[in-house]
């Protein structure tokens, strides 16, 4: 399933029609029309207009297309900047928690699909 489709699935699974779905991500609903039908692609940055929308990962929606598995192994962090990070943000609202994670989310995915871009 593509990007497209997952979108697609987004919008339905929280019961949006096109244009509250095109509201909600700050789209005018016309060019959302044209991304949904796949007469343009959705380019990078409104795939992460609409993770930060719906408060997901946009890996969830890219994962297929960066050619990862889509299920990710359980891995052992006991490096000591990411046990102090998880320490500092323990006492953080969620919210706050939230925007920290998105960032660091972000950052990470632009790194790596400029990685592979340069490959």
């Amino acid at each position: 399933m593509g990007v497209r489709e997952r979108i697609i699935e987004l919008r339905q699974a929280n019961r949006l029609n096109k244009t509250q779905f095109a509201k909600k991500i700050g789209m005018p609903q016309p060019t959302y029309s044209k991304y949904e039908s796949g007469e343009r692609k959705f380019p990078l940055e409104s795939v992460l207009q609409i993770a930060r929308a719906f408060s997901i990962n946009p890996l969830e929606l890219l994962w297929e297309e960066l050619g990862l598995s889509g299920t990710s192994a359980e891995k052992d962090y006991t490096d000591p900047i990411i046990e102090k990070t998880a320490q500092l943000m323990e006492d953080m609202p969620p919210e706050k928690r939230r925007e920290v994670f998105n960032c660091a989310q972000e950052k990470k995915l632009l790194t790596d699909l400029l990685k592979q871009k340069a490959e």
